[in-house]
């Protein structure tokens, strides 16, 4: 099953987990076109910083799962400060599964999580969280966190955040939340 969705390609890369796909043959291929689309979107950018963004894209196929159907990358500044969001359909959730449970899973928080319930016409209703778990950072920061899970007549989908920035999930949430909105079932 297909998820199809609307986002600023300025801001957000869609990150297939396996080449080829429908548009590129080669993850070189994607790529070159990955560097452009940064490039477009910021004239001022260095050849050190299209280095890093070619490099972060690569590093983000790597780190999708078997489980995942694709990734999200956010570039809200720069190259440098990015996070990768993991997208993964399955099956419909029972009506009285335990939301929070099957978003968060086993993840250790610090503190409680803040929950929403959300609706999604394309989807289906669930629940978003932003969290603050109890791992820390090389620098000694708390990890953070923030996800989705949704659920309808035609499937489940889950997105979550590679652990980031309580500073990052600040600038994600609003464009993660305009992105989620237009999430639709395309087969």
């Amino acid at each position: 099953m297909r998820i199809g969705y609307r986002a600023d390609q300025r801001f957000w890369l869609h990150v297939p987990p396996a080449f080829p796909t429908d548009e590129f043959a080669t993850i070189v291929e994607w790529e070159a076109d990955v560097t452009e689309r940064y490039s477009s979107g910021r004239p001022a950018a260095t050849r050190d910083e299209l280095d890093l963004v070619r490099r972060n894209a690569r590093d983000a196929v790597s780190r999708l799962t078997s489980t995942v159907t694709f990734g999200l990358q956010f570039w809200p500044l720069q190259a440098s400060l990015c996070v990768l969001l993991h997208v993964e359909v399955a099956p419909p959730l029972s009506a009285d599964a335990d939301l929070a449970s099957e978003l968060l899973g086993e993840v250790a928080l610090a503190i409680r999580p803040e929950v929403e319930s959300v609706a999604v016409a394309g989807i289906g209703d669930g629940i978003s969280a932003r969290f603050i778990g109890a791992r820390t950072d090389e620098r000694g920061e708390p990890e953070a966190g923030i996800g989705y899970i949704l659920s309808g007549p035609e499937c489940a989908v889950r997105i979550t955040s590679e652990p980031t920035s309580t500073t990052m999930i600040g600038l994600i949430d609003v464009p993660l939340r305009e992105v989620v909105s237009t999430m639709r079932v395309l087969e």
